[in-house]
């Protein structure tokens, strides 16, 4: 037995393709079941979960608290089976999908974290310059297409396409409800990395498996550059949240309460970016997404040392 856990918040648009997909998955061995937590949805996502009902082993949760990681929490109390598979709202799974993750959960005792194939499935084909310039694992979740089958380090376990073993909740492992989406725009991203990167630091090991493979929706609003560069911003602050938790600082010197190092990194890409504005778009942009990347750096420090005061 093993459970799929989806955290949704106004996921109206993309639901519908995603349960399609999910109603047409091959059963794994020892069933299933699908959780599928509303995290205070303002659209008519209530309504496309409860309309699948029939078709899909479906449990309907609500969580009132913001956040992706509050609504997996609430769905950790509906998981039935010894593997939680997570995914997210705008995904499609091939028809194998389970069995693959199931298969390898099975061959790998020796590892409780498990991932597989994601692939950007684009509404619009993207322009030169993303495919080029852009940061597909960072920006889309998009794997490596170079990754083979075998052992991966937890920081390459995603949501879109993530199991995990119960053994690791067993030891007490929640998922951190200050970081990932929370409906604010400049969150700290990387809330199952933040998990995986903690569950590995605790001795749980990971697995890449080749054939289950996911479809990851990206829609048009996320081919433009400000929603690109904004990103760079809430990658920044997960990055840098990831690093304090890892090498907590003693003593840094601040400014208005931001690291003044981080300060000066962040002057010196606006002037080239400026500079280089007019002589190459691929470094000026490049400049904006580092300039971008160590302000969402700056704010996280700002948040945690503000707290450690």
């Amino acid at each position: 037995m093993l459970t799929v856990l989806i955290a949704t918040y106004n996921g109206a648009a993309t639901l519908p393709l995603t349960f399609e997909a999910l109603a047409r998955l091959a059963p794994p061995s020892g069933s299933w079941k699908l959780v599928v937590v509303d995290n205070c949805s303002t659209d008519d996502t209530a309504a496309i979960i409860r309309s699948h009902a029939s078709r899909l082993p479906l449990t309907y949760v609500h969580e009132p608290r913001r956040g992706q990681n509050a609504a997996r929490n609430a769905g950790l109390h509906h998981m039935e089976g010894d593997l939680l598979v997570c995914t997210d709202d705008d995904v499609v799974p091939e028809s194998d999908w389970l069995c693959a993750l199931r298969k390898s959960a099975d061959t790998h005792p020796e590892c409780a974290m498990f991932t597989g194939r994601i692939v950007p499935r684009w509404s619009t084909p993207p322009p030169e310059w993303i495919r080029r310039w852009v940061n597909m694992e960072v920006c889309f979740a998009a794997t490596d297409p170079a990754q083979r089958e075998g052992p991966v380090r937890a920081n390459a376990v995603w949501s879109p396409n993530m199991a995990l073993r119960r053994a690791i909740f067993d030891a007490g492992f929640t998922f951190d409800e200050h970081v990932g989406p929370d409906g604010s725009a400049a969150y700290a991203m990387g809330s199952e990395t933040d998990f995986t990167t903690r569950a590995e630091d605790h001795g749980f090991r990971a697995w890449f498996c080749e054939r289950a493979v996911v479809h990851h929706l990206v829609r048009d609003f996320q081919l433009d550059r400000d929603w690109i560069l904004g990103r760079a911003v809430r990658y920044g602050r997960g990055m840098c949240r990831r690093h304090l938790r890892c090498h907590p600082e003693g003593t840094t010197t601040l400014l208005w309460g931001y690291p003044v190092d981080t300060l000066a990194k962040i002057a010196r890409h606006a002037i080239r970016a400026r500079l280089f504005k007019l002589l190459s778009e691929e470094r000026w942009f490049r400049e904006q997404w580092e300039q971008n990347y160590l302000i969402g750096w700056a704010r996280e420090a700002k948040r945690y040392y503000a707290e450690a005061l």
